[in-house]
């Protein structure tokens, strides 16, 4: 666990999320399911899009 600051959050980005998703598709998933929530990012998904 890490020491988690209040403004974290404020930081986070879904740039990791894309970067598994082009992984995959890279990988030759043919089909990817997406959970979203719970995230804690406040990037709208704007991170997954550049990656």
């Amino acid at each position: 666990m890490t020491d988690a600051l209040p403004d974290d959050a404020l930081r986070a980005s879904t740039y990791g999320v894309g970067e598994l998703i082009k992984g995959a598709m890279d990988a030759g998933a043919k089909t990817i399911y997406l959970g979203l929530g719970g995230s804690a990012t406040t990037d709208g998904g704007v991170g997954m899009a550049k990656a």
